[in-house]
């Protein structure tokens, strides 16, 4: 499930597998540091991505400024769908492009799969 992508003062950054719950996944960080850490973004549960975990307690000073990066939107974020499709789409300049809406199927109270 979970990876270390990278380790600075106060900031832990980890690789979150999908299937993992965001808030389950800070808690066993934290069980298995021995201190206290503050989500300043999560992921839902099927998504896979960069999680960061700040080190330190709610008021500390660098998790507010961590809080403040996301809040003040100065942190940038990408998403990346990956999509199977048949020969029905078009290619447009190299690209194929899907111009349907996305029709999302429930999998449980916790889980969704989007199709075209």
């Amino acid at each position: 499930g979970c990876s270390v992508l990278s380790v600075s003062p106060g900031l832990l950054v980890l690789d979150k597998a999908a299937g993992l719950v965001t808030e389950q996944l800070q808690a066993a960080v934290e069980r298995h540091l021995g201190c206290a850490t503050t989500s300043v973004s999560r992921l839902d549960r099927p998504t896979s991505g960069v999680l960061p975990v700040v080190l330190g307690q709610r008021m500390a000073q660098s998790t507010m400024w961590f809080q403040s990066q996301f809040a003040g939107r100065l942190v940038e974020k990408e998403y990346l769908c990956l999509c199977e499709a048949d020969s029905t789409v078009s290619a447009v300049d190299g690209r194929q492009m899907i111009s349907s809406p996305l029709r999302v199927l429930s999998e449980g109270s916790l889980s969704s799969k989007s199709y075209v």
